[in-house]
Parts: structure tokens; sequence; C-alpha cells
């Protein structure tokens, strides 16, 4: 049911625009989607169809198991007395992970009264993308206040990496998806988010997942949970079963070019917050 809302808000969108538009279309895109991500070149989101191939494919599955690793922790997500929450998505995409959060907060957590999105990508293409993914999809499950601002940053430049630690100031939540393996930075990505647990405040956390076993990340990770600026709180591996697209958006997997659906996805997550933060204690 979540990945058919998803995908389905999606293609009303484009046939507002284009009635006769079919999933079909964008098997050639796929193919070459899929073809970036076997190598270390990540794929150019630049275009309208590169995006749109993106967010039928992929985004409402990476939402899906975002939402099962955010429930699992859900327990040590930070909810401000107040009500009102800042949350940061580094990379954000289409917004998979907000949109998992949304839900489990509004699933788990008391009622919450605003929440502030910051979204950073260096492609500001994905604003569009948003509109559907994020400000229509979320109401399904949440009419509280939404508050989006859009970031275009390229965190792989020091500018960038500037812009996103003024962000991440006010922020008790800090979501980052595959980060490490998509800043082609060496050492640099470690030190980035070492010094971003520093910058948001002591009882913020940063979400760090990854849907795939990228190159390098055991060992980025390995690095990260020994950093005397961070804490781990929480960790997860483990595979997901990926259930098949159903209606229109099945059309995009025909058996053909190599284009059939994935079985299961592995999943690596970790929750880090300062050393000095002590997580609430909760019944096992």
């Amino acid at each position: 049911e979540f990945i058919t809302a998803i995908q389905q808000d999606i293609i009303d969108r484009v046939r507002q625009s284009q009635p006769a538009w079919s999933a079909v279309e964008l098997q050639p895109e796929l193919l070459r989607l899929r073809n970036s991500y076997r190598t270390t070149v990540m794929p150019d989101f630049s275009t309208s169809q590169a995006r749109l191939t993106y967010a039928l494919a992929y985004h409402p599955f990476h939402s899906m198991m975002a939402y099962e690793v955010l429930s699992q922790s859900s327990h040590l997500l930070p909810i401000p007395e107040d009500g009102h929450l800042t949350v940061t998505a580094l990379g954000a995409g289409p917004g998979a992970e907000v949109l998992a959060l949304i839900r489990v907060l509004t699933q788990r957590v008391s009622p919450l009264q605003s929440i502030r999105l910051l979204l950073i990508d260096k492609e500001p293409g994905w604003k569009g993308t948003r509109q559907t993914t994020i400000e229509k999809t979320a109401r399904r499950w949440w009419q509280g206040n939404l508050e989006i601002d859009h970031i275009t940053a390229d965190l792989g430049t020091e500018s960038g990496r500037e812009q996103m630690l003024e962000a991440v100031k006010q922020s008790q939540i800090v979501l980052a998806q595959a980060i490490l393996s998509e800043i082609r930075i060496g050492n640099e990505s470690v030190n980035l988010l070492a010094n971003l647990v520093t910058v948001f405040p002591s009882d913020a956390l940063l979400v760090l997942a990854d849907f795939s076993a990228m190159d390098g990340l055991a060992n980025w990770v390995t690095e990260l949970d020994h950093h005397p600026t961070m804490r781990t709180v929480a960790a997860t591996q483990q595979k997901f079963p990926m259930p098949m697209s159903v209606g229109d958006a099945a059309e995009l997997f025909a058996n053909q070019d190599g284009l059939r659906q994935r079985r299961q996805v592995s999943v690596t997550a970790r929750m880090y917050s300062r050393p000095e933060w002590k997580p609430p204690v909760v019944a096992v």
C-alpha cells in the first residue's frame, strides 16, 4: 500500500500534463540508470526523464526500507516538547527518507504540530518532484504544518559543505542516504559527518543509511564508529524482501533488457549522536 500510493501519486501528476503517457517509455532510461549504478560514476539526474525514472523505480522502495529502519529505532527519535521538529536530509533526492520519517512519526510518536524540512541536494530539479513525493503523498498520513526549504548545494565541494553545516545547526534529526559512497572525497566524507555532529544540538541524531553494499561502505562505517566525536546508538544490517510494483508502474519492469525487479535488497543503517547524549531507556 505504501509503495503503490507513492507510485500512483507520481503517475497521476505526470498524466495531468501527458494524458497518454506510459511507464514503458522510461525503460531505456532505467537501463541507463542501472548501468550507471554498476560503476563508480553516479547517475546524472539533470534531465526530467532520469528523475522520473528514479522516482518510480527506486524512490518508493527506498521509502519503504527507510520506513522499516526508522520504525525499528522510533524510540530513539528526539521529539521536542513544543511539538515543532526540524529535519535535514542530505542528498535528499525525491525525499524517500523524509517521507518515511513523516509516516513513522505520525504512527508512533505523540502528535506533532509542525515539521520544518531542510532538503539539500546538488540537483535543483528534484524540487518539482518533491511537490508530489512529499507535499502530496505525506498528506495521506499527516495534516500538520509542513515547511520545506529546498537548498541546492554540492556536498562534494567546500562551499556546499559550509552551506550544509549552517543548515543543520537547529536540526533535531539529520537523514543521510548513501552520503559516504556518493561523495567521492576520500576520508573527508568521514570528517564531514563527524563535523556535522559537533554542529547540531547535543540531543539530535544523524541517521546514516545505505541500500546496497556500495564500495568502501564497511570501512567508512567502522571508522565512523570509532570517531571520538560520535557515538553509535543503534545499528542494523539486514536484507529486505522487495514487493513487486503493481498497476501502471509495473510496465516499467517488463522482462526485457534485464529490467526485472530485484527480489531483495541489503540495508546498512547507523544512528549516530554526540558521545554525551543518553538515549531514552525503553523495555526490550
